[in-house]
């Protein structure tokens, strides 16, 4: 979980510079600590259920009362858990305001290419002056 949380404050850096390659590679990172977590709450909800138990929340909590220092354990991850949780939708506000800039940035290349278009539907270039036509007579 700490690694998580690492990964996921170096991933928020990378979304602030804005660095497109770097988010790549911590999003590999990223996705390999969580399918491993996966693999961890697979295994305590097969014991829990070895044990005879639910596998909630409040059967967790009945089975760390036996053991005092499994239950610091478990605390600390869920403290680790709400800060992850934080993390993501910090994370999720920058994506999402990253999309916003993308996305108006490709509206005014579309507006602009629209307006000075160069070439013609023919391909062929276009003058950009304009052309007055005088009658004179």
């Amino acid at each position: 979980m700490e690694n998580l949380l690492a990964v996921m404050q170096e991933e928020q850096a990378h979304l602030i510079k804005a660095d497109i390659e770097a988010l790549s590679a911590i999003t590999e990172i990223k996705n390999e600590l969580l399918m491993h977590m996966g693999a961890h709450a697979n295994a305590r909800h097969a014991a829990l259920e070895k044990a005879g138990l639910p596998t909630d929340d409040n059967s967790m909590r009945a089975a760390l009362q036996a053991d005092e220092n499994v239950a610091s354990y478990w605390k600390k991850l869920l403290e680790f858990g709400k800060k992850a949780k934080e993390l993501n939708r910090v994370n999720g506000l920058l994506i999402n305001k990253q999309l916003a800039h993308n996305q108006g940035a490709i509206s005014a290349l579309k507006i602009s290419s629209q307006q000075n278009n160069v070439y013609g539907r023919d391909g062929q270039a276009k003058s950009m002056a304009t052309h007055r036509h005088l009658v004179i007579g």
